[in-house]
C-alpha cells in the first residue's frame, strides 16, 4: 500500500520568512527552518490540509490547489 500526502505547495520566492503560516497551523505540520529561516513541512503526515496556512499567508507564497469535499454516497 502506498501511502501518500497531499500537501500545500510553498512558493519560496514569494515567501517574506514571516512565519504567520507555521504559526496558524493547528497540526504544528509546518515548521520554520532556523538557518534559513523559510516554512517547510516538519511533520507532513499531520497535515489535514486544512488551509489556514494558506488563507494567513499575506504574499499568497502558499497554495492549496485541491479541494477536498466530504460526502455520502447516494
Amino acid at each position: 500500500m502506498t501511502n501518500t500526502h497531499v500537501l500545500p505547495v510553498i512558493e519560496l520566492s514569494l515567501c517574506i520568512r514571516c512565519g504567520a503560516c507555521a504559526a496558524a497551523c493547528p497540526e504544528h505540520a509546518l515548521a520554520m527552518d532556523i538557518e534559513s529561516d523559510t516554512p517547510f513541512f516538519a511533520k507532513p503526515e499531520a497535515c489535514t490540509y486544512c488551509t489556514e496556512c494558506e488563507a494567513v499567508c499575506p504574499q499568497n507564497a502558499i497554495q492549496c490547489p485541491l479541494t477536498i469535499t466530504w460526502g455520502t454516497q447516494e
